[in-house]
């Protein structure tokens, strides 16, 4: 949210550099109120992410399953890339715990 909150500023806003990162992650902060979560992201966090994506570490990636929008490594080797949401990594949800009680199962 926060980055292409930055991205909507700076390119269609007369605003660029830090006052652009500032008005993106006040609207971030603002959405994230109305929600009533917590917000995630620190400010430092926040310019950490945007310096990255500036340096062409990081980009928007499309899922090709679902279609979201996510951030993800620019030097990627995988060319399809699938979100964490369609394609869960192996073992979530199985902590240590769980490992002893389907030994003695």
């Amino acid at each position: 949210m926060l980055l292409n909150a930055y991205r909507f500023i700076a390119g269609n806003g007369s605003l660029e550099g830090i006052r652009a990162m500032l008005a993106g992650y006040r609207m971030y902060r603002e959405q994230v109120s109305v929600t009533g979560e917590a917000a995630q992201l620190s400010f430092t966090r926040a310019w950490t992410l945007v310096r990255f994506y500036e340096r062409g570490m990081l980009k928007p990636a499309r899922c090709t399953c679902c279609g979201g929008r996510y951030v993800a490594h620019a030097h990627d080797l995988r060319r399809r890339f699938v979100c964490g949401l369609c394609m869960p990594p192996a073992r979530v949800g199985r902590g240590r715990k769980a490992a002893p009680s389907a030994a003695t199962g």
